[in-house]
């Protein structure tokens, strides 16, 4: 082991390549090792306690795992080109921008990759097939990449609320709202916030990167009409952007704030939907401190787009504002009422302290009822 990372990841994978954009834009000495079947069920879960990709295995035999927060534990460890906002508003939106990213965009993924064969029978399969076997007859290796992705996806598909009835179609319309804006905003702007990437931009990444300006329907349907933001993903992935400066002032860009707005009048009902389920969870069952929460809850109306949206909600989203919400309590009193300013147009001034269900912790790649 030369580097002082070892990351084990798939090319095609929307967190890997969240991942891999960070790494890369931080310098960071890494190697990457294609995840295989045996990995993912042996090496992985008996050095981290989960079964998870992307993970991290350092120098010193150390694994990190869970995305956000090996990017966390990272910029501690290699400070260098920092890739975190020092001013509250940016900062705080910054945090707000990757969890709705990070949950609301793998429907996005899953769409755009699933829902049309050719991105599996050009490209997925035969990859797919090599990185879970290595070594193993093709024709073999077809069946058991086809037999596992398959299954698995249909199922992810219908929990981020993929389902008939129009569901499908109203969650393309979003994307492609989001990625217009995204076109103008980085026609005008290297990065979200600045000269340099933030959390939200690599949360963004993940699913440019590794589905949709990659695979080939949507790179060719989707992507080939919005060449800004096509090359922005290319750049941040690769490693080539620019490192400068965030905007001066706090000061979020004005091409910035319809993203703001989508984000403001949709993630705060989904936190509230998910808080009470995970209330009707510790009720049903009795729950105490440090017991563990399902993964995903029962279904919630959410909003996106403008209209109601059925789906399963991820604990683990919950969590997250609830970390963000433990570091904006961490800020002054100026710093607070000056995210409260940012947010109060939209109608959330109180989005910081509102309480969202009962304090939990992450545990592996889900959580729990925070102990007592």
């Amino acid at each position: 082991m030369t580097a002082d990372y070892v990351m084990y990841a798939w090319e095609c994978s929307h967190f890997s390549a969240k991942l891999r954009g960070f790494l890369n834009h931080k310098r960071v000495s890494y190697e990457e090792k294609t995840c295989t079947l045996y990995d993912l069920l042996r090496t992985i879960p008996r050095n981290t306690g989960v079964r998870a990709m992307p993970v991290l295995r350092g120098r010193g035999g150390q694994w990190l795992v869970d995305t956000p927060e090996i990017m966390a534990q990272l910029e501690r460890l290699h400070p260098e080109r920092a890739c975190i906002a020092a001013t509250p508003r940016q900062d705080m939106l910054a945090q707000l921008f990757e969890n709705w990213f990070d949950d609301g965009l793998m429907a996005v993924s899953l769409r755009t990759r699933w829902a049309y064969p050719e991105n599996w029978d050009t490209l997925l399969r035969d990859a797919s097939a090599r990185d879970l076997l290595p070594g193993v007859p093709l024709f073999i290796s077809r069946r058991v990449a086809t037999k596992v992705f398959k299954s698995s996806m249909s199922r992810a598909q219908a929990v981020v609320g993929l389902r008939p009835g129009g569901q499908e179609e109203q969650l393309e319309a979003w994307a492609l709202k989001l990625f217009d804006l995204l076109e103008v905003h980085f026609a005008a702007h290297d990065y979200l916030f600045g000269g340099h990437p933030s959390v939200a931009d690599f949360a963004l990444l993940g699913c440019l990167a590794a589905h949709v300006n990659r695979d080939p329907w949507p790179r060719r349907e989707w992507m080939a009409a919005r060449p800004v933001l096509a090359a922005w993903s290319d750049r941040l992935h690769n490693g080539e952007g620019a490192h400068g400066d965030l905007l001066p002032d706090d000061a979020i860009a004005p091409t910035l704030e319809p993203l703001v707005a989508m984000m403001l009048d949709e993630m705060p009902v989904l936190l509230s939907e998910s808080a009470a389920a995970i209330e009707d969870v510790v009720k049903a069952e009795n729950l105490t401190s440090g017991a563990g929460l399902p993964r995903t809850l029962r279904d919630v109306t959410a909003r996106l787009g403008g209209g109601d949206y059925i789906r399963n909600p991820f604990s683990y989203t919950v969590w997250r504002m609830q970390r963000i919400q433990t570091a904006f309590g961490a800020l002054d009193t100026e710093a607070q009422a000056s995210v409260r300013a940012l947010l109060e147009p939209y109608g959330r001034a109180d989005l910081m302290t509102q309480r969202f269900g009962p304090p939990l912790e992450r545990a592996g790649l889900g959580t729990r009822l925070a102990k007592a």
